[in-house]
């Protein structure tokens, strides 16, 4: 009886690891774009006529699970942070886009 418990035990663990490995994937996704801060509204930026200057910065996202497109407007300490192809997270909408 008590193998029985623990087994269930174990494999209630188990499924709780999957379950949040897919909360991370939603939320996250491969970068496919740069822009920077140089670049303007006019010749593509999506954050090129952002109000605050130094959030002019832009990193495209390609969600994991969805597909869907997303663009990031950040500061250059973040920019900096990215290349091409990393794997780039919204830690502000835990529910994906």
């Amino acid at each position: 009886m008590k193998i029985r418990i623990y087994l269930l035990i174990i494999l209630g663990l188990f499924s709780c690891s999957d379950r949040d490995d897919r909360l991370d994937d939603i939320r996250c996704g491969e970068i496919v774009r740069l822009w920077s801060q140089n670049t303007s509204y006019e010749d593509g930026n999506p954050c090129g006529n952002n109000k605050d200057y130094s959030r002019r910065f832009t990193i495209r996202v390609e969600n994991k699970i969805t597909n869907n497109l997303k663009d990031f407007c950040v500061n250059m300490s973040v920019f900096i942070r990215y290349d091409l192809g990393d794997e780039y997270c919204d830690d502000y909408n835990p529910d994906g886009w």
